[in-house]
């Protein structure tokens, strides 16, 4: 007692460490405990994905698709478990360090971060480097905060066409007075008697065979018509022409572009197989079906030329060969090529065939109605990015969206469990991107991950 009494001012001292040293004990482990927590987003491309994401709460965590589990954490190293039939599974490990996650899930590498750990550059002040021309792409360059910059190509300047039109009997263009180049190349729209953009006078084939059929005329053959370019006439000796007969024009190696009217319901079997040389073909709003391998070995097409893009959608194509688009890839309507396709409400469902290599097609809206999407409708679509889907599809057929290698967004309007219930078959999407189908209440993944509102 002596001694404390003549010690008092270091036993308060002591007296005061011994009470932080205490408080640090019992907050350090808490401390140590959470520092973790938190939300890890998935991270890559210097982007945030909030659709996928892991979070870690005190030795416990949940993610994105609402699966749960825990987690032990041992320096930099953490292991997450979930429980699978009663056993604590190892589902995933990794590292965790300075707010970054990084796991190995089934010999993949992802990577999760908290907002904040890293810098997404954000670059504004955007300023022109080199302008665009009509012949050459400008850049420009953008700056973030961090000083770090970005150059990206600009859009090509318009063409500055000059009033005249240059021409010949398959199309007609205009020259720009910067480059020379030929520009705003189209078919010719032709009326009763001349084209209505350059004037030039319509004129239909003679000496082609026909065979009376019924009330009509099917085309059976070339006959002495001569010329590289075929205009079928709509009538022939008083009764219209209503069909192409099988292999009418097979391998017609003279011929370069063919215009069928509208009175033409039918296009047999190899109508126009073999035809290496043709370039062009415009088909008439009344056709309803064409034949097996009518355009096969096509293989120069450049473009197919319609009136009435519903009727379009409503051709029956026996195969792949049947329809001209496989090989020219190009579909124009009066004039203007077909980037986007709002299906009309009349239409119930997506013909086979019917969009199939069409590269500039990008992007699709398929109505209430419509109840199934055909075989390989839209095979091959090269730059088609978004479809939207009504709530009334049943059934995608096989390969219908194959081969659309840049298609990332799907909307479908209905639910999430509406969209899984939907009939696929085989290879409806393969070679496709990582897509995302957004529904009313949630998202689905192109391999199946589940994310609910």
């Amino acid at each position: 007692m002596l001694w404390v009494k003549g010690h008092k001012k270091l036993v308060i001292i002591l007296s005061l460490v011994l009470v932080v040293a205490l408080v640090l004990a019992i907050a350090l482990p808490v401390g140590l405990a959470n520092k973790d927590n938190g939300t890890y987003y998935a991270y890559s491309f210097e982007q945030f994905n909030e659709n996928e994401y892991y979070k870690l709460d005190g030795g416990k965590w949940t993610n994105a698709s609402g699966e749960k589990g825990t987690y032990e954490i041992s320096g930099d190293k953490i292991t997450i478990y979930q429980e699978i039939f009663g056993s604590n599974m190892k589902l995933a490990s990794g590292t965790l360090k300075d707010g970054i996650l990084t796991l190995s899930i089934g010999g993949a590498e992802m990577k999760y971060a908290m907002k904040g750990a890293v810098h997404v550059h954000e670059y504004e002040e955007w300023t022109v480097v080199t302008p665009s021309m009509c012949m050459r792409q400008g850049t420009e360059q953008g700056k973030c905060k961090c000083g770090e910059t970005k150059t990206r190509s600009l859009p090509l300047a318009e063409h500055k066409p000059k009033n005249e039109w240059g021409m010949d009997e398959e199309q007609h263009w205009q020259i720009c007075s910067v480059c020379g180049q030929a520009i705003n190349k189209k078919a010719h729209t032709f009326g009763e008697d001349f084209c209505s953009l350059c004037g030039l006078p319509a004129k239909e084939t003679t000496g082609l065979e026909f065979r009376e059929d019924g009330d009509g005329y099917i085309v059976t053959g070339l006959g002495s018509a001569t010329g590289p370019i075929i205009r079928i006439p709509a009538q022939y000796d008083g009764l219209p022409v209503t069909s192409i007969g099988n292999k009418a024009f097979y391998n017609c190696d003279g011929l370069t572009s063919i215009t069928i009217p509208d009175s033409v319901i039918s296009i047999g079997e190899e109508a126009f197989s073999s035809c290496g040389k043709l370039t062009s073909v415009t088909i008439g709003s009344g056709v309803t079906s064409i034949g097996e391998r009518a355009f096969r070995d096509c293989s120069n097409l450049t473009s197919v030329h319609i009136t009435d893009l519903s009727a379009w959608c409503r051709i029956d194509f026996a195969e792949c060969s049947a329809s001209p688009l496989l090989y020219a890839h190009h579909l124009f309507l009066d004039g203007t090529e077909v980037t986007k396709v709002t299906f009309s409400a009349d239409i119930t469902e997506i013909k086979d065939y019917v969009f199939r290599g069409g590269s500039a097609l990008t992007s699709v809206v398929i109505g209430q109605n419509v109840t199934s999407i055909g075989n390989n409708a839209f095979r091959r679509c090269s730059a088609l990015t978004d479809v939207i889907i009504g709530r009334d599809v049943t059934l995608i057929k096989e390969e219908a969206f194959y081969e659309c290698s840049v298609l990332k967004n799907i909307t479908y309007q209905g639910t999430v469990d509406e969209w899984l219930a939907i009939e696929k078959e085989k290879k409806w999407d393969r070679d496709t991107v990582n897509y995302t189908v957004t529904c009313t209440d949630g998202t689905v993944s192109k391999y199946g991950t589940v994310t609910r509102k």
